[in-house]
């Protein structure tokens, strides 16, 4: 199970490689790893200023992206 955590723009960065983007609809923005294709967050113009992150919440069942290293 994920959920999104919200996250102003001025309190983040992503740190080396960037991940994939894929424009779902018009305004709305999503990344993923382009290893295992794990969604990591979403953005849309209509909340300006905010990126929603996925954040596990499954207690550690399942495949694990931690993008930097993408393991299972």
């Amino acid at each position: 199970m994920t959920t999104y955590i919200g996250v102003l723009d001025s309190q983040w960065r992503w740190l080396g490689q960037l991940p994939k983007v894929f424009n779902s609809s018009p305004g709305v923005e999503r990344t993923f790893c382009d290893k295992c294709g794990s969604p990591l967050s979403f953005r849309s113009k209509n909340m300006s200023g905010v990126v929603h992150f996925f954040c596990r919440s499954d207690g550690g069942a399942g495949k694990v992206c931690t993008y930097a290293t993408c393991r299972f």
